[in-house]
């Protein structure tokens, strides 16, 4: 093994590694997303880590991850923009993405696990 493919690998197993980290992330986020007084930094905190796992995951080759990244940080984007009476709608697109982004890593760390 070279030495690219030696740092590639330690790379990817680092990011593996943390998956069970932004899992949690993800929860404690939408726990603050039920608390009126913390929408704002839930939704931040969220679309921060979405975005973060989209690019890491495209680049490791995670393409269903970074998929479901890229669509859980879009959504929460436009709820962040979103006025009041539009919001009913964009919550409901969050709940499907967020549900495909824990499905995503929840898959994913069993592939790591069966490895």
């Amino acid at each position: 093994m070279n030495k690219y493919q030696e740092t590639l690998n330690n790379v990817r197993n680092s990011f593996l590694g943390s998956l069970g980290d932004y899992r949690r992330e993800f929860g404690e986020y939408s726990e603050m997303l039920a608390d009126g007084n913390r929408a704002k930094e839930g939704l931040k905190g969220m679309q921060t880590r979405a975005h973060k796992i989209r690019g890491i995951a495209a680049t490791l080759g995670y393409e269903e991850l970074g998929e479901a990244a890229q669509g859980l940080e879009e959504v929460v984007i436009r709820m962040q923009a979103e006025r009041v009476e539009r919001i009913e709608e964009t919550a409901r697109q969050f709940v499907a993405c967020f549900r495909r982004m824990e499905s995503a890593l929840s898959r994913q760390i069993e592939a790591v696990s069966a490895s």
